[in-house]
């Protein structure tokens, strides 16, 4: 790794990086309305739905969803709202929001992950699934959430006290905590990226064979995942190994707007898929077997 050199900024950034985050508040904000609405379809308005109900995975997918994104609406918020050209934030405000904003970054790519594993799961192991497989997947998908959780808050909650002479310039949450929390935050980002590329491969293989509705809804999440937030995260530390300097104040702002942008498109996707409006989404009968085989 090189040593350390400052970065000349252009003038136009801090503008950039506002508009970037209002459109992350934005897309946010749209992904919990058709997010909140599947879920309330499937606790309390079934017949709205295509299939039955939902899988409980796609519950727990959702779920997940709706919770972070309510949760990290402060921190950007007070991004926009606090910003000047040369802004300088509060690092205690900045940490104690943005902790729940690194995390969910974190365990979206989880949550990709189980969910895409239990079908690939039952592909492989049909004759075991139903008996074996679906019975426990559900309870030691959420155990595994949770402890991902709980470790990382406890790491962050290590980084206290901060230093804040040190971090006084920092505008996101990456930027407050130190080299090795980061990296940490990188191999566990690089390390669910890695096995989401690995299913989709094997996704693409079997694509001859696989002609259910519920593997490309599948294919599609895997490849807005890769797309919008595996890719941009590689390239993110490849700059970070490059220039021995963290790009969090000037590409983090993109980053997490590709990232509001994979949810925002996702929630609209599986709203489609799942949800029977009349006169405004059609629905053919193949969706319809589709969301059936997901439920089952």
């Amino acid at each position: 790794m090189t040593s350390a050199v400052p970065i000349q900024l252009p003038a136009y950034l801090p503008y950039l990086n506002l508009v970037t985050d209002i459109g992350v508040v934005l897309a946010h904000t749209f992904s919990l309305v058709p997010m909140s609405h599947l879920i309330y379809s499937a606790m309390f308005n079934r017949k709205i739905l295509v299939g039955e109900s939902l899988h409980p995975s796609i519950i727990v997918f959702l779920l997940l969803h709706i919770c972070f994104t309510s949760i990290i609406l402060p921190y950007h918020l007070y991004i926009i709202i606090k910003w000047i050209p040369q802004s300088n934030y509060n690092p205690n405000v900045l940490f104690w929001t943005g902790i729940w904003a690194c995390l969910y970054f974190l365990l979206s790519s989880a949550s990709v992950f189980i969910l895409t594993l239990e079908r690939c799961l039952a592909i492989i192991f049909p004759l075991q699934y139903k008996p074996v497989i679906r019975k426990f997947y559900t309870p030691l998908s959420v155990l595994f959430l949770a402890v991902l959780l709980i470790v990382f808050i406890t790491l962050s909650l290590l980084e206290l006290p901060l230093d804040v002479i040190k971090v006084r310039n920092c505008q996101t949450f990456t930027c407050i905590v130190s080299k090795r929390m980061n990296e940490l935050i990188a191999i566990v980002k690089f390390t669910f990226g890695a096995l989401n590329i690995i299913q989709m491969i094997y996704f693409l293989n079997k694509a001859q064979n696989l002609h259910q509705q519920s593997d490309r809804l599948i294919k599609i999440t895997l490849i807005l995942e890769i797309a919008f937030n595996t890719v941009p995260i590689i390239f993110y530390y490849f700059i970070t190994m490059v220039t021995g300097v963290s790009p969090a104040n000037y590409t983090g702002h993109v980053v997490a707007l590709l990232f509001a942008l994979n949810v925002a498109i996702c929630s609209v996707f599986y709203s489609k898929t799942f949800v029977r409006k009349s006169g405004k989404y059609l629905f053919s009968r193949s969706v319809a077997s589709a969301a059936n085989t997901l439920a089952q």
